[in-house]
């Protein structure tokens, strides 16, 4: 039996579509630097804006009540007026940048005051302090600007259940008494009045601070291993430390108070 001849395309078909091919890149070849596409009419418009067309030449064709189809004719080369109104653009587009990003400032500003706030009366409430009638001042006013007021006046403190005044006075009872029972207390309160003074609401962001204070509480847990005596002299110490951490805390630079607490910083 003889095999079957295999049945292929013809040779004019392969050179059919090479020829087609190279004249689809022939003429986009021709045709790419001399026409432009736009999809919306808003391009259509910058282009006319920014004086790139020759204004006489412009047209618009409705081809339905979707669709619009625009021609002109590119300007041989760009004059000055087309560099300046692109530059206003450029400056308009900067313009809108800047106002977006002062409007997140001022919010985050919001949210930090807040914070501020909140930090400033737990502190006023932890070292005891009275609050002036015209408020305690955090950042005074020589940081206002001509459309926003930056000065933060504190006028109601955090209320707490232990303070300084407080720790001390229950110090000096233990002292006198030298019971166990009111040691305890007194041990209770300075742990509590060291746990605020460490947490994120006062949000101290002084490593030196910081230190200082996870020190003292190390020492106050230690202190359960020693003589009531020894005990009652070590609160006594700690507490005064404890004051002169406040008292320095609290203390003025350049117009701000509490300037080592991350919110105020911030």
């Amino acid at each position: 039996m003889r095999a079957e001849q295999k049945k292929g395309l013809p040779g004019g078909f392969f050179l059919l579509i090479f020829a087609a091919a190279v004249l689809f890149f022939g003429v986009q070849s021709l045709t790419s630097d001399k026409e432009a596409r736009v999809s919306f009419s808003h391009q259509v418009e910058h282009l006319t804006n920014l004086h790139l067309t020759v204004p006489e030449e412009n047209h618009k064709i409705a081809q339905n009540e979707h669709l619009v189809t625009f021609g002109g004719r590119f300007n041989d080369k760009l004059d000055d007026e087309s560099l300046s109104r692109f530059r206003f653009l450029e400056l308009l587009n900067q313009n809108h940048e800047l106002k977006n990003e002062s409007a997140l400032l001022l919010s985050e500003l919001d949210s930090l005051e807040k914070s501020v706030r909140e930090a400033a009366g737990l502190y006023l409430s932890l070292s005891g302090q009275t609050i002036p009638r015209s408020g305690y001042v955090v950042v005074g006013s020589q940081f206002d600007t001509s459309d926003k007021s930056s000065a933060v006046i504190v006028k109601e403190a955090v209320p707490v259940n232990v303070t300084l005044p407080l720790a001390y006075k229950t110090i000096n009872l233990a002292k006198a008494s030298l019971s166990v029972d009111s040691a305890d207390v007194a041990f209770r309160e300075l742990r509590e009045l060291i746990t605020l003074l460490r947490s994120p609401t006062l949000g101290i962001g002084n490593e030196a601070l910081k230190t200082e204070l996870k020190t003292l509480d190390q020492q106050l847990l230690a202190s359960i291993n020693h003589p009531l005596d020894q005990q009652i002299a070590l609160y006594e110490t700690i507490a005064g430390r404890l004051g002169y951490l406040l008292y320095d805390l609290g203390s003025e630079h350049e117009g701000i108070r509490l300037s080592s607490l991350r919110s105020v910083r911030s």
